[in-house]
């Protein structure tokens, strides 16, 4: 509020007094010449706007002035101020007005309305309107409070202003994120000589029927650096033969162009003439799928005083402003998939354009001037004749639209004279959602394939493969195969549709099959439908058969716990009901569901039963199924789940899901006594601090509530973001809130986090009135770390007082937040304080940093 409405208050009362009938009368009639006084008022819009404007007060009415409140509304309004005549709209162009003074009419809506000369006053600055007519003529509801000497306009959040705000926080939020990631701290990499063991095992019996219980294991650990990892499976009736124990190990050397990894086992090249050899393979693919292709620029030439923000898949990532030139530019980093970049323009005079893009890169592209390959030697496997080759793939990108491959296979054993096999690839980008590959290999084999896709419109791929008879490689026995797939996802009256259908035809020596399936969902209220059609046709030398299915699958929602689901399957070919079943399934406790189902054979006049018995513990998984019918009953029972080593914490951990060649992490949270960063023998482990990383599960263990995290992705680097509030005490802090680090394969990686006892700042902010000072409210004070470069803010109460608990030893500097102090027209004394906050036991105390901000 404008200080000089708080001592004008009781002058302007004096002179409405004065101009009552009691006093001297100024306007004693409407044909009496107006007389106008200037007074301060202010203007509020609810977690909008709070400004002091100045109205003119003619004794009974006050005027307020347009331009100033659109100005402070953003609105568009174009005066000519010659021709007395207004013109602009409210929030849209649907809320076009025009205001002629001359003419005497408002025009709003297409409707015009006849204005009085004692409605308004025209100043050389500003159309001052009665403030009663603002709602009426113009779509802004002031109302008046003459008390308080205030004018309130309810908020929509359609004002142009609002928008404003609300991007200008939200570039905040991008720009303090930024700052927050650019304080995160590096863990480095470790390879592990030995190290970890993690076991995944299944059981699965059969008490009635066959018999036969059958077992399955993985095991995982980290040797040499690398990550090795030992599979097998068997049963009580053959046990486990020597084919169903396999052996892998994979190791990573570094992010280099010239050789990324290594491995032994059963490995695969890829490409036209691969095969799955057992043996060794080198190459310089990413160890981690690739995410950044290109930089790509995006420009354009708006004009000057425009706003522009960068948005990719919805979320903003940039923004900028125009300048004289009216140019902006953004580098965007493209990565491989798909993308919706969108740009949002916000003109100076409350114009807003959208423009968007989709960008698509297939993952089978090369980086341009790149070369990826892969090595690979050993005994193919399913080989009939020679069993060992080496195999070699290439690529190059040619350019960010075109990579081409040569793949060779090479014989080692030429006691049958078998040639070296050669092969071709390409993959072309012909338009930004149209991709194009296409494979040939000499005397074996042709592929190409396409693909087309429009986001929440369409996307179709098709394929055609023809093979030739070779005597020296064992194909699928097929002359030709053809795929055709879409998918369609559109919305009919605001509710989600996906149509899907696929076809292919395989030509064999002696006949051909061709299956075609279609289908889609729909949600409906209380009932989600799926439909699939299948249609086969199988020709021969003498005869055809064709057959025809659909499939109706809803689940309809009753209640919140009856919500039972249907299935029929239509023989078009009979014209008949081939099927029908029910299905039922019932959360049981906590960590259980049972399950239900019955269905009706027709063709064969026979009824099954099924009973399905989940129970989910924290260290395995079992379920138990029962299925009879007329002629037998059939009991199966599985038991899974995984044993875990840490050897960081010297304990055992049961787990109900796999945990092969999968990361895990704990967060070891401990009290920095000497402050040196690093976890000491005598320095105690704190309790309960979380973590928040993407995509691990989270789980305390042990009596000390240490949280771990299971599920990771291995050797892709992670954010570990602190979460400080999860300590019980707030005068506990951790050091670093944020990591970035990379983790091995099945072993736990801790993760030490530096606790140290933080300190209270606190202070007072007030405001120079002519009276001496005030307390001011509402300001944002800044705490900066200069040491870590933190930005921690506070806001001032009502009685101008700050505090904050929780600042970390160090140095630091206190000032107010200087965007606001600029918007609100004042200055501040002193600038900033600079101050310590010490290392002791139960936390240090600052005070006393005290601010004085006055009118500019």
């Amino acid at each position: 509020m404008n200080i000089m409405r708080l001592t004008l208050i009781g002058l302007v009362t004096a002179a409405i007094l004065a101009m009552s009938p009691l006093g001297t009368s100024i306007s004693k009639a409407a044909d009496t010449a107006q007389v106008f006084e200037e007074i301060p008022i202010n203007f509020q819009v609810r977690r909008l706007i709070n400004a002091d404007i100045f109205a003119q007060y003619d004794g009974k009415d006050v005027f307020l002035p347009v331009m100033g409140i659109f100005d402070l509304l953003d609105l568009n309004i174009k005066p000519e101020m010659d021709k007395r005549r207004f013109s602009g709209y409210v929030i849209s162009n649907k809320n076009k007005f025009r205001i002629d003074l001359d003419k005497l009419t408002v025009r709003l809506h297409g409707r015009d309305t006849p204005l009085h000369p004692s409605d308004f006053l025209l100043t050389t600055t500003d159309l001052f309107l009665r403030e009663s007519l603002f709602g009426p003529l113009l779509g802004l509801p002031v109302t008046f409070i003459f008390a308080d000497l205030r004018v309130v306009l309810p908020l929509d959040e359609d004002y142009p202003a609002y928008q404003k705000l609300k991007r200008a926080m939200a570039q905040k939020r991008l720009q303090q994120k930024e700052k927050e990631l650019g304080r995160v701290k590096w863990v480095p990499y470790r390879r592990q000589l030995l190290g970890g063991c993690i076991l995944d095992w299944s059981l699965a019996a059969n008490p009635v029927g066959s018999k036969v219980n059958h077992f399955g294991f993985n095991l995982g650990s980290m040797l040499l650096g690398g990550d090795l990892s030992v599979s097998g499976a068997g049963n009580t009736r053959t046990g486990m033969s020597e084919d169903q124990l396999k052996l892998h190990w994979h190791y990573f050397f570094d992010y280099s162009p010239y050789l990324i990894q290594g491995e032994i086992g059963d490995v695969y090249t890829g490409g036209i003439l691969s095969r799955t050899i057992r043996g060794g393979m080198i190459t310089n693919r990413p160890q981690v799928q690739r995410k950044f292709f290109r930089t790509t620029r995006i420009a354009g030439r708006p004009g000057e005083g425009w706003e522009v923000e960068l948005y990719i898949d919805r979320t903003l990532v940039d923004f900028t402003h125009t300048g004289p030139s009216g140019e902006y530019e953004f580098f965007v980093d493209a990565n491989y998939g798909s993308s919706i970049v969108t740009l949002k323009l916000y003109g100076p005079s409350g114009e807003i354009r959208t423009e968007e893009q989709y960008i698509h890169i297939p993952y089978n592209l090369v980086p341009r001037n790149s070369i990826e390959y892969a090595i690979a030697v050993g005994a193919a496997q399913n080989q009939l004749l020679n069993s060992k080759y080496t195999q070699v793939a290439t690529y190059y990108g040619v350019s960010n639209r075109v990579t081409v491959g040569l793949l060779t296979d090479i014989p080692l054993d030429r006691a049958d004279a078998e040639p070296v096999s050669v092969a071709g690839e390409a993959t072309v980008q012909l338009a930004g959602n149209l991709t194009a590959n296409a494979g040939h290999a000499p005397g074996y084999a042709s592929q190409v394939a396409m693909n087309f896709s429009q986001p929440s419109l369409v996307s179709i791929d098709g394929s055609l493969t023809s093979y030739r008879r070779s005597q020296y490689r064992t194909g699928p026995g097929k002359h030709d195969s053809y795929a055709l797939s879409v998918t369609a996802p559109m919305r009919v009256a605001g509710r989600p549709i996906s149509l899907r259908s696929y076809a292919t035809w395989d030509r064999y020596p002696l006949r051909d099959l061709i299956t075609i399936n279609f289908g889609g969902t729909a949600s409906l209220r209380k009932v989600n439908l799926y439909y699939l059609g299948k249609y086969n046709i199988s020709r021969y030398i003498n005869f055809s058969g064709t057959s025809f299915l659909s499939e109706l699958f809803a689940s309809v929602s009753f209640s919140r716990w009856l919500r039972p689901q249907f299935r029929v399957v239509y023989d078009h070919s009979k014209r008949r009901v081939a099927s029908v079943a029910i299905f039922y399934s019932r959360r049981l406790f906590r960590t259980g569901q049972i399950s239900f189902s019955y269905e009706r054979e027709m063709h064969s006049n026979s009824d099954m039963f099924r009973v399905s018995l989940n129970i989910f513990t924290n260290f395995a998984s079992f379920t138990t199924r029962v299925a009879t019918t007329s002629r037998a009953t059939n009991i199966t029972q599985v038991q899974q789940g995984s044993v875990r080593y840490d050897q960081t914490g010297g304990r055992f951990m049961l787990d109900r899901y796999y945990g092969v060649g999968r990361s895990a992490m704990v967060v070891r949270p401990f009290m920095d006594d000497n402050h040196n960063g690093m976890l000491d023998k005598n320095e105690r482990i704190v309790e309960g601090l979380r973590a928040r990383i993407r995509g691990g599960r989270e789980r305390p263990r042990g009596s000390n509530r240490m949280y771990y995290y299971d599920g990771l992705n291995p050797y892709a680097e992670h954010l570990v973001s602190i979460d400080p509030l999860s300590l019980d005490d707030p005068m506990l802090k951790p050091l670093y809130e944020n990591y970035r680090v990379a983790f091995n394969p099945n072993v736990v990686t801790a993760i030490d986090v530096p606790i140290v006892m933080a300190g209270e700042a606190s202070g007072f902010v007030h405001r120079k009135i002519v009276d001496g000072l005030t307390p001011q409210g509402g300001l944002t004070v800044v705490f900066y770390n200069l040491d870590l470069e933190i930005v921690t803010e506070v806001m001032t109460f009502s009685n101008g007082e700050f505090f904050y608990l929780g600042l970390i030893p160090g140095n630091y500097r206190a000032y107010i937040d200087s965007e606001q102090l600029d918007r609100l027209g004042y200055k501040c004394e002193p600038e900033g304080i600079n101050f310590e906050m010490e290392a002791v036991e139960n936390g240090a105390i600052v005070s006393n940093l005290n601010f004085v901000i006055s009118a500019k």
